[in-house]
């Protein structure tokens, strides 16, 4: 496939996946208002963080070894290793959440009347490892259309079972649709997939033990795990912050702006790691990847702009749209967080040629570095600057890290 046939196909699954996002928040918003949203987004961030444990976070190792090698039989070997990964990582992780279920319902939801949740989602991990493990693979075979419509059919069921959970059953039920959406998920991939690949994603046999394989997935899992917690853990601050320093409503005013940027960056950058990820780990020149950045770039970059524009012009509709009235004062920054966004898009081609040029220990040391830097930031000047302070120091750091990373990639090897 093409970047453009790709991107097609990704923008179909993007478009379904960010709509679903907004009619899901759109209901949230609505029976749950700023203190709701911002609930829901300190236990989707410890969600991104558990699940990242149960899984190892070795989906982007799956992608790249699966794309790498030709050879079915190897493939298969790292498919097996990948599955005892999983596995493993993940009944760990279930134990724990079961046993201080008790402890994390009080730090999550501040009371321990949601302990039944924690359970249930204890329960759940497994297969939320397990739907990741099988887009990976999809996603490395290069299935494009097959990993588009598996997507597309889990953001509408997550849509419909959150949304419907949320308006009868308040704040419990929006939690227990998240939850259970994991579980139901893996149902759906599995049954995708088995007319396509019957159940050679599923052969368990330790005679494909491979050592090597083994450990070249941790070293990807250990990256993807350290990124996505080093951000989970920042958003968790960051909010703390807002909340002591002023309100838990501009806390959910934050986290609304932030999901219109999640969104808008989601556009460009799912296409961008589908297409490209896989590509990168076949280069062996420089050169070439400078030549993929500029298709790249050339490609999207007018797009990012012609989005930016229309939501300046319409931004106040929108956001009523997109949440309610209540959430207009975002309106203030909400450009500021796009051109951070714009930003950042261009900076996943270089993070893509990192990861797939195995500089762990390059990515791992720039999300922290920049990481640390927002949240240094946001803790010297929120209480002075406020929610605009906030964005503004989001597009500061945005532009760190744009030349951090090209200063990276400058320095690696091929």
């Amino acid at each position: 496939m093409t970047i453009k046939s790709t991107f097609i196909w990704t923008s179909i699954h993007t478009a379904i996946k960010i709509l679903s996002g907004i009619i899901m928040n759109k209901v949230i918003a609505v029976y749950l208002g700023p203190v709701g949203l911002a609930m829901i987004g300190q236990f989707q961030n410890f969600v991104a963080i558990v699940s990242s444990i149960s899984n190892a976070s070795i989906q982007t190792g799956i992608l790249t070894q699966t794309a790498k090698f030709n050879n079915e039989h190897t493939q298969k070997i790292v498919w097996v290793n990948g599955l005892i990964i999983n596995c493993f990582f993940a009944l760990l992780t279930s134990i724990f959440i079961f046993i201080f279920a008790n402890w994390l319902s009080k730090q999550i939801f501040f009371s321990i009347n949601y302990i039944n949740l924690i359970y249930i989602l204890s329960f759940s991990l497994i297969f939320y490892g397990l739907n990741l493990y099988i887009l990976a693979i999809i996603n490395g075979l290069g299935n494009i259309k097959l990993y588009t419509i598996i997507n597309m059919l889990i953001s509408i069921l997550t849509l419909i079972l959150v949304s419907v959970l949320t308006i009868f059953f308040k704040f419990e039920g929006a939690i227990l649709g998240i939850i259970l959406t994991q579980s139901i998920v893996f149902i759906i991939s599995y049954m995708m997939i088995y007319r396509h690949y019957k159940n050679s994603f599923f052969i368990f046999r330790l005679s494909l033990f491979d050592k090597s394989i083994f450990k070249t997935l941790l070293s990807y899992g250990l990256t993807s795990f350290l990124s996505g917690i080093i951000v989970a853990i920042s958003s968790i601050v960051v909010r703390i912050i807002i909340v002591n320093n002023s309100s838990l409503e501009n806390a959910g005013l934050w986290e609304a702006a932030i999901k219109i940027g999640f969104y808008f960056n989601m556009i460009f950058t799912l296409p961008i790691s589908i297409f490209y990820l896989p590509k990168f780990s076949t280069l062996n020149m420089k050169k070439e990847f400078f030549i993929l950045f500029k298709q790249a770039i050339v490609f999207i970059l007018p797009i990012m702009f012609l989005f930016v524009i229309i939501f300046f012009i319409f931004k106040d509709f929108l956001i009523n749209l997109l949440f309610s009235n209540k959430f207009l004062a975002i309106t203030d920054f909400m450009i500021i967080i796009l051109f951070a966004e714009i930003l950042r898009v261009s900076i996943s081609l270089f993070s893509n040629l990192l990861l797939s040029k195995k500089a762990f220990k390059e990515i791992i040391i720039l999300e922290f570095l920049t990481t640390f830097l927002f949240v240094l930031y946001v803790y010297v000047f929120y209480d002075i600057l406020g929610l605009f302070g906030l964005s503004l120091g989001y597009l500061i750091i945005s532009f760190c890290m744009l030349f951090m990373y090209i200063y990276q990639v400058k320095r690696i090897s091929f």
